[in-house]
């Protein structure tokens, strides 16, 4: 429900009270979440000339300087008595967001959600307000009474697709819950809503959610439970109690035969009794809800509600461990037992941002999961337990694949360093694939560690299969040769022309010599005519 009002300040009483709040209810002491912004009395046209001051403030009442629903008005600045107008800077909004536990819970209902634009306003850096329909202001789905969330709307335009959060337990004031129609939540009903003491109005239809319900016999203020079409499969033994003055609809479930622990027929509200409106009838609007009750003549005795039972088989399934945190790529490692003999095991699956599971049979469930989505994996394993043909009550394991960050490809050039005389080596990649490294804090530290890998491993890689080129060098090669350019009466002098070694390199010595003694053919001459000299014979 909306709260819509004024903040009605007596004038004198400000100037009596300022005191009081600028030094008793300070930051610190409150413990509030704060929100300081200006209120523009001017622009509105308040003064205090009538000697009153009308605020209207977030759409709440705080009649007087009294503290309401967690929020505060403070004095910064004194107004002087003379004022004909309160200044523009003269109060503080202190204004508290609900507590963390709740908070927590809407976190993770909102992580479940497939269609989270439905979901308007639920900006977690800002408090929780009750959602206007008129306005379209506050987090859609959501009441909030006096700083606690009192009640909660998720129709089929959410998409929830998950498992109910146990944190749950943390809504003490919560007065109402519906979820319609959202095909994709699964899983087990927290058994932590019998301990919601203020719940009223429970509406959970039409949804894949499995197992027993949750025991209600503490939730004195409780007036309708409905939980039809679902896969719900058993009751807790106090049921009696709880049905004996509380509408309840549990049509369309997985029961299969009648609960010995229904109420007699006088201990159905008469209202109850009386009602004839069909079982497939859904209901949106929780306190306007249908409710459906198919009762036999009293002579019968036992009243149904809904298709109601009890187990057939006298088995169970214990799970070692029942639910398991593991990294992508790893396996699970889930041993199931039963302290009926010849009792066997059988598991479905539903996954969520996770592959691998599948379903089986068998006394353990060991699946290498791998995490398929930006957001951490949810496998739910349901596991049913069979003796002979018949079978016992399923229980879920939870795995949850842990958010990683991986890192991305990561590779170095590298040339060995062990090729030895006259080997030249070649180039090779050292390279990291993807997905290698994991980090759980940062997609930085996944690429470090992968950048470290290539800076540790890649020179040992490459002098490991890297290859080596050889190339020979020419042995020394020369000639003697004479100057050629010597006139008749000169003695031409002699010169010898050398290529030393390693001058010249091919890939055979043959080669290189050969290519040695051709620099000695073609270059010879020329050096004995410029070199050489020319002595006069006499």
């Amino acid at each position: 429900m909306k709260l819509t009002s004024t903040l009605i300040f007596s004038f004198f009483c400000i100037l009596s009270t300022s005191t009081i709040f600028s030094h008793k209810l300070k930051k610190e002491t409150i413990g509030f979440t704060v929100v300081e912004g200006k209120i523009f009395l001017k622009k509105s046209g308040t003064t205090a000339q009538n000697g009153s001051l009308e605020i209207s403030i977030s759409g709440e009442k705080y009649p007087d300087s009294k503290r309401r629903n967690k929020a505060i008005f403070r004095k910064d600045n004194t107004i002087s008595q003379n004022s004909k107008t309160i200044d523009e800077k003269s109060f503080v909004v202190m204004e508290a967001d609900i507590s963390a536990e709740e908070k927590r819970f809407l976190r993770e209902i909102y992580s479940i959600a497939l269609n989270k634009s439905f979901l308007t306003g639920w900006d977690f850096n800002k408090p929780v307000k009750t959602y206007a329909e008129e306005s379209k202001l506050g987090w859609k789905g959501v009441t909030v009474t006096n700083g606690h969330i009192t009640e909660l709307y998720f129709p089929a335009d959410v998409n929830l697709k998950g498992i109910i959060p146990r944190s749950i337990v943390a809504l003490r004031y919560l007065e109402s819950f519906s979820i319609t129609e959202n095909a994709n939540l699964f899983g087990q009903l927290p058994q932590e809503m019998g301990q919601l003491l203020n719940l009223k109005y429970l509406q959970i239809s039409y949804t894949g959610v499995t197992g027993l319900v949750p025991d209600f016999v503490n939730c004195q203020a409780l007036k309708k439970v409905l939980l039809n079409n679902n896969k719900l499969d058993s009751l807790p033994a106090n049921f009696k109690a709880v049905t004996a003055k509380v509408v309840v609809n549990l049509s369309n479930n997985s029961f299969n035969e009648l609960d010995s622990v229904l109420p007699a027929m006088e201990n159905i509200p008469e209202n109850n009794a009386k009602s004839k409106r069909s079982t497939n009838e859904k209901s949106t609007d929780l306190r306007g809800a249908s409710f459906s009750s198919t009762i036999v003549p009293s002579s019968e005795c036992i009243p149904i509600i809904g298709e109601i039972v009890v187990d057939k088989c006298k088995t169970n399934v214990r799970a070692t461990p029942s639910s398991q945190t593991i990294k992508p790529g790893s396996a699970t490692s889930i041993s199931l037992t039963s302290s009926v003999p010849g009792t066997i095991f059988k598991w479905e699956v539903v996954s969520n941002g996770a592959s691998g599971a599948l379903a089986g049979t068998g006394n353990t469930i060991t699946q290498i999961l791998t995490k398929t989505g930006a957001a951490a994996g949810l496998v739910v394993y349901t596991v049913t337990p069979i003796l002979g043909t018949c079978p016992g009550r399923p229980i879920n394991v939870v795995i949850n694949v842990e958010l990683l960050y991986t890192n991305s490809v990561k590779s170095g050039s590298f040339v060995r360093n062990n090729c030895g005389a006259g080997g030249t080596a070649i180039a090779v990649t050292y390279t990291v694939p993807a997905n290698t490294y994991f980090s759980s804090s940062s997609q930085a530290e996944a690429d470090t560690l992968a950048q470290n890998d290539v800076d540790t491993k890649g020179q040992n890689y490459a002098n490991t299969t890297g290859t080596c080129s050889y190339l020979f060098g020419n042995n020394p090669k020369g000639d003697f040769f004479t100057n050629e350019t010597c006139g008749g009466n000169q003695e031409p002098e002699v010169v010898s022309y050398n290529v030393q070694a390693n001058t010249y390199f091919a890939a055979t010595q043959e080669e290189a010599d050969q290519l040695a003694q051709d620099d000695v053919y073609a270059n010879g001459q020329a050096y004995a005519n410029s070199q050489g000299g020319c002595t006069p014979i006499r």
